[in-house]
C-alpha cells in the first residue's frame, strides 16, 4: 500500500509510525518536529505566510487554534471577550451560580456588535428613573425611544444622558428626548437589512457625519430593524479577526456539568447566547456524562450551539463520543500544571501519546479533538497540532494575564496571580463545603488539582502573541502552509528527544541578559 501525504511516500499503514509513540507515553518535552521542506518565504501571515485558521467545530472558525480553559482563575467575561477579539474563544467556568454564569456570558455576547437587531429602548411615557436605571445598567449613554402603544416599533427619538442630567426623576421620557425629525435615520426599503449591508451604509454616513455616534436603520413604515454604532465600527477595524457570530457578535462558550440543574445551566447560557457549551468532567468516557451529552442533544436539538465534551484520553472514549454526533472531543486527562490526578489516582495517558492516539480515531469520524493540558512554551502548540489537535486549551499560562480574574498580588516584591485546578481543595471546600474534609474514611476524596501562584505576566497579547507567532514559526519549518497541512500524518514527523537533547534545545552555556 502506497500512501501519498505532503508530497512523500512511504510504504505501510499510516498507524505503524504513531504507534511506538502511542505505546511508549510521550509528552511535549519527548519529541521534536522534523525540519522538512518548505515553499514558505516568510512567517507573516499577512505577507504570504502560513495561516492558522481553524474549524473548531462544523460550525465555528477561529483565526488562531487557541481556547482559554474554563477554570475559574481563567476565564470570565474580560479573557473571553479578549480571546474572541484576537480570533480565538474563552470558555466561562462554571464554579458560580447559574445567574452570575449567565451574565458572564452576556457581558460578553453585548460587549460589541454589528448591527444590533435589538437595541435598548424606551417609551415616551417612561420615567427619567428608568432612563437612568438603564443606562446604568446597560453601561449606554443614550437609548432609543419606540412607540409601545401600537403593534410594532416606530422610531419616536432619543434620549442621551446629557438631556436628563438635571431632569426630575418622577418627569416623562418624551418631554426631554430629541424626536425622530431632529436624528439621522437611515430608511431602508425593498429588501432586507444584513449586517455586511448596514456596515456599508454606516461608514458612509458617519464619514459624512463626523460627530454622529449612532446610526438607526427603519423601514419605509417608520419601524425600527437596528442599529449600528461608530464604536463597533471601530472595533471592527481594530480587531478584524475577531470570532464573531452570524450577528456581528464576540463568540462564546461556557462549561457545565452533569444532571439535572446543569440542564438548567445549559438552557440559561443558550438564551443568554452561548455558542457553545463545554460538557467538561474528569473522566468524561462513563455512562453519566455520556447520558448527559445524550441529553443535552435531545433537549436542545433546536437551539443553534456546539457541544464539546471532555476530558478523555483513549481511542475508546472518541470513538463512543463520536457516535452520539457531538461537536468536538476535549483530550487530556493529567497533563495540566494545576492537576494532580496521575499523581493521586495513577490513571491518565501523556498527552503526546493521547493526542496521537485521540487524532487517528478522530480522523475515521471527522470530528475535531482539542489538546486540553500542559502546553508549558509555544512549541507545544506546533507540536499538539501536528500530533492531531484542532486547537489548544489554556489554562495556567493565561492565569497570570490581566484579563484573567482575580487580584495582583506582591509576593515578598514578585508581582503574582493565583491559579488552582477545578478538582483542588479550594474548589471543592466552596461547591461541598465543610462535608467534604468532614467525611468518613470510605467516603473521603483526595483532591486532584492544586492551588498555587505564577507570574503576574501583563496583558493577555503578550503571552497569546507568543504562542501564535511560535505556531507559525513551527509551520514554516514543517512546510505547512495551513492548519490542515500541520495535522497530515506521515512518517519521520518526529524527532525523540533524550533528556540532554531537551537541555540542548534550551539556551544554554550563557547569561541570559
Amino acid at each position: 500500500m502506497i500512501i501519498k501525504v505532503l508530497g512523500r511516500k512511504w510504504r505501510g499503514e499510516m498507524s505503524d509510525w504513531r504507534d511506538e509513540l502511542i505505546k511508549e507515553g510521550l509528552t511535549f518535552s519527548d519529541i521534536s518536529l522534523r525540519p522538512q521542506y518548505s515553499d514558505l518565504e516568510t512567517r507573516a501571515e499577512k505577507e504570504g505566510g502560513p495561516t492558522t485558521a481553524i474549524c473548531l467545530t462544523a460550525k465555528i472558525e477561529l483565526s488562531v487554534p487557541i481556547v482559554s480553559a474554563n477554570m475559574d482563575t481563567v476565564t470570565e467575561s474580560k479573557m473571553a471577550i479578549a480571546m474572541a477579539r484576537y480570533g480565538g474563544l474563552g470558555i466561562v467556568h462554571r464554579n458560580c451560580s447559574i445567574e452570575r454564569q449567565v451574565e458572564e456570558v452576556r457581558k460578553v455576547k453585548i460587549a460589541e456588535e454589528g448591527l444590533i437587531r435589538e437595541p435598548y429602548t424606551l417609551s415616551p411615557a417612561d420615567s427619567i428613573h428608568s432612563a437612568r436605571e438603564l443606562m446604568a445598567e446597560r453601561q449606554v449613554d443614550s437609548v432609543l425611544i419606540i412607540d409601545t402603544a401600537g403593534v410594532g416599533k416606530r422610531l419616536f427619538g432619543l434620549i442621551t444622558k446629557y438631556e436628563i442630567a438635571n431632569a426630575n426623576s418622577s418627569e416623562m421620557v418624551g418631554k426631554y428626548m430629541k424626536p425622530r425629525d431632529e436624528l439621522i435615520v437611515m430608511e431602508i426599503d425593498n429588501f432586507p437589512l444584513t449586517e455586511k449591508k448596514a456596515k456599508e451604509f454606516a461608514k458612509r454616513i458617519f464619514k459624512e457625519q463626523p460627530l454622529l455616534g449612532k446610526l438607526p436603520f427603519v423601514d419605509k413604515q417608520g419601524e425600527l430593524l437596528g442599529l449600528m454604532t461608530k464604536k463597533d465600527l471601530f472595533r471592527y477595524a481594530s480587531y478584524p479577526d475577531a470570532t464573531k457570530d452570524e450577528n456581528g457578535r464576540l463568540r462564546v462558550g461556557a462549561a457545565i456539568g452533569i444532571g439535572e440543574k446543569e440542564l438548567k445551566r445549559a438552557e440559561e447560557l443558550l438564551l443568554a447566547g452561548a455558542d457553545v457549551l463545554v460538557l467538561d468532567v474528569a473522566h468524561a468516557h462513563a455512562s453519566k456524562p455520556m447520558d448527559m451529552a445524550r441529553a443535552i442533544i435531545v433537549s436542545f436539538r433546536n437551539s443553534n450551539y456546539e457541544l464539546i465534551v471532555g476530558n478523555v484520553a483513549t481511542a475508546e472514549a472518541v470513538c463512543d463520543y463520536a457516535r452520539l454526533d457531538v461537536s468536538a472531543i476535549k483530550i487530556g486527562i493529567g497533563p495540566g500544571a494545576t492537576c494532580s490526578t496521575r499523581i493521586v489516582a495513577g490513571a491518565g495517558v501523556p498527552q503526546v501519546s493521547a493526542v496521537l492516539e485521540c487524532a487517528r480515531e478522530a480522523e475515521k469520524h471527522k470530528i475535531p479533538i482539542i489538546a486540553d493540558g500542559g502546553i508549558r512554551f509555544p512549541r507545544d502548540v506546533s507540536i499538539a497540532i501536528a500530533c492531531g489537535a484542532s486547537a489548544v486549551m489554556i489554562g495556567t499560562l493565561f492565569a497570570g494575564t490581566d484579563e484573567s480574574p482575580g487580584d495582583i498580588i506582591d509576593d515578598n516584591g514578585r508581582l503574582v496571580k493565583v491559579v488552582r485546578g477545578m478538582s483542588s481543595l479550594n474548589v471543592n471546600l466552596g461547591i461541598k463545603g465543610d462535608n467534604f474534609i468532614k467525611a468518613g474514611l470510605k467516603d473521603m476524596i483526595q483532591p486532584e488539582g492544586i492551588t498555587g501562584h505564577v507570574p503576574y505576566r501583563g496583558p493577555l497579547i503578550r503571552i497569546l502573541g507568543a504562542l501564535v507567532s511560535g505556531l507559525r514559526s513551527g509551520m514554516t519549518y514543517a512546510g505547512a502552509a495551513t492548519i490542515e497541512d500541520l495535522q497530515k500524518p506521515f512518517s519521520r514527523k518526529f524527532t525523540r528527544m533524550s533528556r540532554a537533547a531537551w537541555e540542548e534545545s534550551k539556551p544554554h552555556d550563557v547569561e541570559i541578559i
